[in-house]
């Protein structure tokens, strides 16, 4: 008899959409996004989810920026073989 399948483990969603994670991070690090947090006067928990945020922001643009050049390469190139 086949075991039943796992079943996936779901995150706990608050109702606002917020999502509770616990991390371990270097102390190092953690006293630096405190530093940032008081900079900004934020919450730790806030800094942290606007820099998330601003990275994540900044490499889809990057990854949308890139995926450009490779359709212009792609384009030139196919122009250049038809010649």
């Amino acid at each position: 008899m086949d075991a039943p399948a796992e079943q996936p483990v779901r995150r706990q969603r608050k109702p606002s959409g917020a999502v509770k994670l616990q991390l371990r991070m270097p102390t190092d690090l953690h006293d630096r996004l405190h530093s940032s947090a008081d900079r900004h006067n934020q919450s730790l928990n806030s800094r942290i989810v606007a820099i998330l945020t601003d990275c994540l922001d900044a490499d889809e643009r990057e990854a949308r920026a890139e995926a450009e050049r490779l359709r212009r390469r792609e384009r030139k190139y196919r122009s250049n073989a038809t010649d």
